[in-house]
């Protein structure tokens, strides 16, 4: 997994600062995922269903009428009418270049516009280190029943191989999105009986073993230890957590501004008895200037304080933790990652792999549909993204370099 998050990163930036803007390397069509029989398929559970997929640039890859397992995704975005999708193949296959794997999902990316908020969020917290995991993406083409459904922007599933869990390790664990950073006041006493709902726990099987006391006690001691116990070294705060991950974590969530991803939008994972409880991100639509539902935030800055560990980091700055996160902020600019020609380089090679599927997609959900808020094209709404960033990361730069 090291390998091939290192792979990632140095493609990345190969792809940033060497293709960007190369005629040649650009695709009329990206690899296509065409799906049979999806009458079945819903929001509730898993359904039969037939899948192709062509790469004409990989043919040796393709796949004809596999029978897999399919169903619609989403919370919010499950109202919107291009639908998310998971998929299970019968047998692990390499997409669009990432890596072999049976589980995968197809996000609509039907809100953003720019089809790679998720994308950036996600390919830059992998840019910071090859020990950071955050889903692989690519761009794919769907189709329905023969009939054209969209540019989707394909994601590895965030499980135990993805983010290098050992299943055999009886501590290890993977919950999605649970509530572990809420301050004392909303600890209710119904958690306290009822720590998690099993949706949260995803690995291991809550059948297996259930790891909510796990949970519950990184949260309690997020909300209720003393000040002393906090920062203690040996027993605090940096035993329970990996902190250079938590460091990366909370730049990403100012560089990107996510205040969505404060409580939520991430998955909380530990790999094995020997390392500290980390944080995936996932869900990163809510960032680059947009809310979720698509309303402009163009003048918001997120306040990281609304995360109760967080604010209790630099409020005590345990081990000198603020002067670590500046000293991470510093590198990763001197790196040339955390600064807004960096971003805007990504958003432009993006913009040339999608350019030639835009019309398409744009024939199929006309972008200026009454769930918009305006009804700017991908073109448009990238050059906001791009005048956003310059003036976000001097924002950024004020408040991590001050001092």
């Amino acid at each position: 997994m090291v390998a091939s998050r290192r792979f990632i990163l140095l493609m990345t930036l190969f792809l940033v600062f060497e293709s960007c803007g190369d005629p040649k390397a650009s695709r009329d069509f990206l690899p296509r995922i065409y799906l049979f029989g999806m009458d079945s398929v819903s929001f509730e559970g898993k359904s039969e269903c037939y899948l192709s997929y062509l790469d004409e640039d990989e043919d040796d890859l393709r796949i004809d009428k596999q029978r897999i397992m399919a169903k619609y995704r989403g919370g919010m975005s499950a109202g919107f009418p291009k639908h998310s999708m998971t998929i299970k193949l019968r047998k692990a296959h390499a997409l669009a270049g990432l890596k072999n794997d049976r589980d995968w999902i197809l996000n609509a990316s039907y809100i953003d516009k720019s089809f790679m908020r998720h994308k950036l969020a996600f390919d830059l917290f992998n840019s910071f280190s090859t020990d950071n995991e955050a889903p692989a993406t690519a761009y794919v083409e769907v189709y329905m029943d023969s009939n054209y459904y969209g540019l989707y922007v394909l994601m590895e599933r965030m499980d135990a191989s993805a983010l290098a869990v050992d299943k055999q390790d009886s501590t290890s664990f993977i919950f999605k999105g649970p509530p572990i950073f809420l301050r004392p006041a909303l600890l209710l006493d119904s958690l306290n009986l009822i720590p998690f709902d099993n949706q949260y726990q995803k690995s291991p099987r809550i059948a297996e073993r259930n790891m909510h006391s796990h949970l519950t006690r990184a949260r309690d001691f997020i909300a209720r230890s003393s000040n002393e116990e906090f920062s203690s070294e040996p027993g605090g705060i940096q035993d329970l957590f990996d902190i250079k991950n938590i460091i990366d974590w909370h730049l990403l969530l100012l560089v990107t501004n996510s205040e969505d991803g404060l409580a939520k939008n991430y998955y909380v994972y530990k790999k094995n008895e020997g390392t500290g409880i980390r944080i995936a991100p996932w869900d990163y639509d809510h960032t680059f200037g947009r809310d979720g539902d698509n309303e402009p935030s163009w003048e918001s800055f997120i306040d990281c304080h609304g995360n109760f560990m967080l604010k209790r980091l630099l409020a005590l700055n345990p081990n000198n933790y603020r002067e670590s996160l500046k000293r991470r902020y510093i590198e990763l600019k001197e790196r040339g990652i955390l600064t807004s020609e960096y971003i805007n380089g990504m958003i432009q090679e993006n913009y040339r792999i999608i350019e030639p599927c835009l019309d398409r997609n744009a024939a199929a959900w006309p972008m200026d549909a009454a769930l918009y808020y305006d009804s700017l094209n991908t073109t448009r709404e990238l050059e906001l993204i791009k005048k956003w960033t310059v003036k976000h990361m001097r924002l950024v730069d004020e408040l991590m370099l001050a001092n």
